[in-house]
């Protein structure tokens, strides 16, 4: 039987071919993620381009006979929130950028197919920060440049043009071992790529009517969660906002709930849409309270000890100022105070608010292993990485703890990946940090290491009302925590966005790591081995030295022993530290908190620093190093020679 003629794309034709292309694709996803080894081998480019087109298909659903612009709108919207990963972002904006050509369109032609597809490819690369050729970027470029041959010489049935897209495809995904060498020596096609033409053969199987399983919706929900900091509990100290929607939202249960949590409690609202407000210690039990009811946006933790303090030095400082005009008048200054009282009031109460709005707010992510409390003492943001086992998906540091992420790991057959945060888990908190602010520093893990720095870098261009400049550190744990916390502290003293970039540009390069590991089996499981692979099948009872550069694992030395690896250890830092004194020792560790202080004690004796902070590795960097991890972390003072 003949297939049949397709003259144009319309929003019913458009959300079959998004499903149908996603079923195929989820079916595929195992295999993708056998043959995943570019930017990073974690195994998790079938999962994360599933997850992405999961989120499509679910926005979709229902919408069936719509507009193809009201498809579109659908599908651009929920790509951004539900992509994961490097391949999936990318593939959301190619997404996106179909669907920004094909707004307000109720029926697309092929000329107009051309078009909306170069607007795709044009997002796709933009994705990138630094574009490479032999990956997904380039098996979606070259069939669209086939497209636009084809119609250029006459044809308009769909069916033909998605054929001629389906194999030329193929075609530039066989050919990407030879624009990728780490592809070809693994003797593998990208698995983003690959997963490009899959999407493509799931539409195609639609147009020939051949079946394809539909199993999206037996996939478990793995819906991102807002990201949450973990926090520790002190006597009303958190000022608590929300808005809670949902039919179960009502304003007398909300306050029963929360009745016995804190003071202050406000409650305001009606059924459906509740707004509250409650001083509180514990924010997060608030939270959960509340989400039985309903969903939560708007949410917002203030530390008033913090405020308190701003408000102290700003009575300082404003007290030094009205002292020195008054010129020596104190009874007209007194007679005046009294008589304004209520607009003094207000003003200071105006200009604290105003103090805390031009206050940079700095954010971060879980890799940097900062302590939960040192965050929130210094107004750290941290949005977290995923964590996923055979059987859950858990943000690290909200869903689990260090110690229950080691003790997942000892009971799991299989290494579990780790996933970055998602363009919407982003944009949340720096919606969030909106109200308080009206800039952000957000710096991250070594773009080498993660796609994090990416998802941060689509969400600052997508949120309004706060400006956000995403710094990639080239940094990971203690380096990156040190170089966060400078910058948090920095930016409570006064300092100013340009000032926090060079400080953070500064340090970043400054920063140095030296660690040894219990075992090199999780480097090497994980894909994050980088030139110390050289290291396997040597080190019969020796142990590596290890530091990262570039973001890429790299041996330093090696030495028999903890005696001897901590006197190398010393000695490797003597050409960077020796001469100078003070700064700020970072020690690093997982499960051996021991060895981290006697690593400490040796570098403070040796090297004089004036100040140590400890950093135990979470679930993500401990994902990759394992427990019995231990090193140290610092600024180098002079120059590497």
């Amino acid at each position: 039987m003949p297939r049949e003629r397709i003259d144009y794309i319309d929003g019913p034709c458009l959300a079959s071919a998004i499903r149908s292309g996603a079923e195929w694709v989820a079916s595929k996803r195992i295999h993708l993620n056998e043959i995943n080894v570019f930017p990073v081998p974690d195994g998790d480019t079938g999962t994360n381009l599933t997850l992405t087109l999961k989120a499509a298909t679910d926005a979709i659903r229902g919408l069936e006979d719509r507009s193809l612009g009201e498809v579109s709108a659908a599908l651009s919207h929920a790509v951004l929130i539900g992509a994961r990963g490097n391949a999936g972002i990318i593939l959301a904006q190619f997404i996106r950028g179909f669907a920004s050509e094909v707004q307000g369109t109720d029926r697309l032609y092929p000329k107009g197919f051309v078009e909306a597809l170069r607007s795709s490819v044009r997002g796709a690369y933009e994705a990138m920060a630094e574009p490479v050729e032999g990956t997904v970027l380039t098996v979606v470029r070259e069939p669209v440049d086939e497209v636009a041959r084809l119609v250029a010489a006459g044809e308009t049935d769909y069916a033909k043009l998605l054929e001629r897209m389906h194999a030329a495809a193929e075609e530039s995904l066989a050919r990407t071992p030879e624009l990728l060498p780490v592809l070809k020596e693994a003797g593998v096609v990208d698995a983003g790529g690959e997963g490009f033409v899959d999407l493509l053969e799931g539409m195609l199987r639609l147009i020939r009517g051949e079946e394809v399983e539909a199993i999206l919706d037996s996939l478990p929900a793995t819906a991102p969660s807002p990201p949450q900091i973990q926090q520790r509990d002190l006597k009303y100290r958190y000022c608590t906002e929300f808005l809670l929607e949902g039919p179960d939202a009502d304003v007398g249960e909300l306050k029963v709930k929360l009745a016995g949590m804190g003071g202050s409690l406000v409650v305001v609202g009606s059924l459906g849409l509740v707004r509250a407000h409650i001083h509180t210690n514990r924010p997060e039990a608030v939270f959960d309270a509340a989400s039985e009811l309903g969903s939560l946006s708007r949410r917002k933790v203030d530390d008033m000890r913090e405020q308190h303090r701003e408000f102290v030095r700003w009575a300082e400082e404003s007290g030094r100022a009205g002292a020195a005009a008054a010129g020596g008048d104190q009874a007209g200054a007194a007679a005046a105070g009294n008589a304004t009282d209520g607009q003094s009031q207000a003003g200071r109460r105006d200009a604290v608010r105003d103090r805390r709005r031009r206050r940079v707010r700095i954010v971060t992510d879980s890799t940097a292993d900062i302590p939960p409390d040192v965050a929130l003492d210094l107004g750290i943001t941290v949005v977290p990485l995923t964590i996923n086992f055979e059987d859950a998906s858990l943000r690290s540091g909200i869903d689990l703890t260090n110690d229950e992420f080691y003790e997942r790991l000892q009971h799991s057959e299989k290494l579990p990946t780790t996933s970055q945060p998602t363009p919407h888990d982003f944009i949340q908190v720096y919606e969030e940090l909106s109200w308080e602010t009206r800039v952000v520093l957000s710096v991250h893990i070594s773009s080498a290491m993660s796609g994090t720095v990416r998802s941060a870098t689509v969400a600052s261009e997508e949120v309004r009302g706060v400006e956000v400049r995403v710094i990639d550190s080239r940094l990971v744990s203690a380096p990156l925590g040190l170089t966060v916390i400078a910058a948090a502290e920095a930016a409570r003293e006064g300092a100013d966005l340009a000032e926090l970039t060079a400080l953070v540009h500064n340090l970043s390069v400054r920063g140095r790591v030296l660690f040894t590991v219990g075992t090199l089996d999780f480097l090497v499981k994980g894909g994050r081995i980088g030139r110390a692979k050289g290291l396997l099948g040597k080190l019969i009872g020796v142990k590596p030295i290890l530091t990262v550069e570039d973001g890429v694992v790299t041996p330093v030395s090696r030495a028999r022993g903890e005696k001897a690896l901590l006197e190398t250890m010393v000695e490797l830092a003597r050409p960077e530290l020796a001469g100078g004194e003070g700064g700020t020792l970072g020690l690093v560790h997982a499960q051996r908190p021991e060895m981290a202080q006697r690593v400490g004690d040796a570098f403070r004796e040796e090297f004089a620093f004036d100040d140590v902070r400890m950093f135990e590795l979470g679930g993500i960097v401990g994902t990759h190093v394992g427990p019995g991890t231990w090193g140290v972390s610092y600024f180098r003072r002079r120059p590497a020679p």
